[in-house]
């Protein structure tokens, strides 16, 4: 029976880690330059001989690694094919061997071989508890990275950056407080170095405060060019102001371009927004897909602003310029502007729009120029749902408020007073009300009379009529009986044009008309059925709302609450 050995003597052993270590290795006299990139495989050469003899041949052969000298478990194996056997001698590679199966400290390893592949495997296993764990002199504490040495004095050179593995230093690895801001160079992180969403917490130095800026040069605080969603967006502040500007050289806030609101402020315990001093604008908004400024619940103010340029400019908005769910105190107040305290230059829908406030909508006191300034709404350029005390006050030298209407498709200022016509004033004005195109009264039917300024509430009609057989009956035209107070008598005057022959006077009335009748006076002649000029007076009435006037009211007031519904849903979906 042929009988084949093998003898196996193995050359080179090493184990790469990716990374070159290059230094000097310094002996007796010289200097050796190593290239420490150890390969991960196992270069042997064996001795085959059958019978005693060395084999000349070609075949494929099989390597195993195992963890005991018989059976145990296999822990490498391959096969190389078409393996040279010249004399006996043959040289192999095995590659790619896991660094699991020569560990640090662990139980030796034997080499198990089939040649051919296909045959029995030759025995005994060779072990290679020495050769196999050389895989490891990488890390030996004599080289300069040594795996499990401690590292309490220092290296020499250092460790790079370029030499440290991703994720080969974790944070358990890392005292709390060993990295320290002083370690941090300045602009060694930036923006995209710091995970999103970044959250902030206030400090125990600066307990109110959840952000801080101090910057003493002509630098900006917080610039905010573009963004998807909120420039500025806070939600909830038990206490205090929401968004509070000191003092600024420049812009208290300044959002250039938003997808959804400008400055959104969710809840609020003192006031909303708050710029105590700015030398340009307090708050400026220049673009925003939904509202300029959004304020959903204040304590005090929605928007307060103490001294500033512009008090609050908005430049475009999709939707509000200025918006404010509810206030206790002001909706907007603005206490002291070089020029204009609210300008909204454009907005898709109101100018401003105040849901509930506390106080007055919208105060404005010391301005330059306009205290209250929208260019174009596609709404209504100011809107105040309820208001505790004034919805808009405004104090001017020249004007307290200016409505000015350039191309209006309809009425150029509309103002709705509803329930009891007597006790609810549309318009109240504590000084004179001045129309260059005069004022007109309007009727439950929609026709109108030009009014006629009077002491008295008073409604006038007046004609000419002639005299037949002595007398005339006059019916007073419908506008004047339909408006009149019956309760009072309408007093009428008689002028006859040219001489009578007699006595021209009053002969009955009624709320229809009246009938003029002429006592004759032969001494002054026979001329009876003369001509002569008729003006009645009567009180005005309060006119009551008809049935079809309140249901068009409620239908208009239907209509503009459920305009509002939409916009306060299209604004909750843009804040998601």
């Amino acid at each position: 029976m042929n009988k084949i050995n093998i003898l196996l003597i193995i050359l080179i052993l090493g184990l790469a880690y990716g990374v070159q270590n290059k230094g000097n290795i310094v002996g007796q006299g010289f200097s050796l330059a190593a290239d420490l990139t150890i390969p991960k495989s196992i270069n042997f050469q064996g001795y085959l001989y059958r019978d005693g003899n060395p084999m000349d041949t070609t075949m494929d052969m099989w390597f195993g690694i195992y963890d005991a000298p018989s059976v145990g478990t296999q822990l490498f194996q391959q096969t190389i094919n078409n393996v040279i056997v010249s004399k006996g001698w043959f040289t192999v590679s095995l590659d790619n061997i896991p660094n699991s199966v020569f560990p640090v400290a662990g139980p030796p390893r034997y080499l198990e071989v089939k040649a051919p592949s296909s045959g029995p495997a030759l025995s005994p296993r060779i072990s290679l508890v020495s050769v196999g764990y050389s895989y490891h002199s990488i890390t030996a504490d004599s080289a300069e990275y040594a795996k499990a040495a401690p590292l309490s004095r220092p290296i020499t050179p250092p460790i790079y950056s370029t030499e440290i593995r991703d994720t080969t230093i974790t944070t358990a690895k890392i005292k709390d407080g060993a990295v320290t801001s002083a370690k941090i160079l300045d602009a060694t992180i930036a923006g995209v170095d710091i995970a999103s969403p970044c959250s902030l917490q206030g400090s125990v130095s600066l307990p109110n405060a959840i952000l801080n800026i101090r910057n003493n040069s002509n630098g900006r605080g917080i610039v905010i060019d573009r963004v998807g969603g909120n420039g500025i967006y806070i939600d909830s502040t038990p206490s205090g102001s929401g968004l509070w500007v000191n003092k600024v050289r420049d812009y208290g806030i300044y959002v250039d371009s938003s997808g959804n609101s400008g400055v959104y402020v969710n809840k609020s315990g003192l006031n909303g927004i708050q710029v105590n001093d700015a030398a340009r604008h307090g708050v400026r908004v220049n673009q925003a897909d939904s509202c300029g400024l959004y304020v959903y619940r204040a304590v005090r103010n929605g928007v307060y602003v103490d001294s500033a340029r512009y008090g609050v400019y908005v430049g475009s908005a999709a939707m509000d310029g200025v918006y404010i769910n509810r206030a206790d105190d002001y909706g907007v107040i603005v206490d002291s502007a070089g020029y204009s305290g609210v300008l909204v230059d454009r907005a898709g829908t109101d100018g401003v729009s105040i849901d509930s406030a506390g106080g007055h909508g919208i105060y404005v006191r010391r301005v330059g120029m306009d205290g209250f300034y929208v260019n174009q709404a596609d709404d209504c350029g100011v809107w105040v749902n309820s208001a505790g005390n004034i919805g808009v006050v405004a104090h001017g030298n020249s004007f307290g408020g200016s409505f000015f209407a350039d191309i209006a498709s309809a009425e150029g200022l509309l103002v709705h007073a509803y329930n009891n016509v007597s006790t609810d004033t549309a318009i109240r004005a504590y000084g004179k009300g001045i129309a260059s195109g005069g004022w007109s009264t309007g009727f439950d039917d929609g026709k109108e009379a030009p009014c006629i300024i009077s002491p008295e509430l008073n409604i006038i009609a007046n004609g000419t009529a002639k005299l037949q057989y002595g007398k005339a009956e006059i019916s007073y035209p419908e506008i004047f009986k339909d408006n009149i107070r019956n309760d009072i008598p309408v007093r009428i005057n008689l002028t006859p044009r040219g001489e009578p022959s007699g006595l021209l006077y009053l002969n009955k009335t009624d709320a229809n008309g009246f009938q003029a009748k002429l006592r004759k006076i032969s001494e002054w002649g026979e001329a009876t059925d003369i001509t002569f000029d008729w003006i009645a007076i009567g009180t005005l009435k309060e006119p009551e709302t008809s049935p079809e006037a309140k249901t068009e009211w409620e239908k208009m007031m239907r209509e503009r609450e459920e305009r509002r519904k939409e916009k306060a849903e299209r604004r909750v979906g843009g804040m998601k």
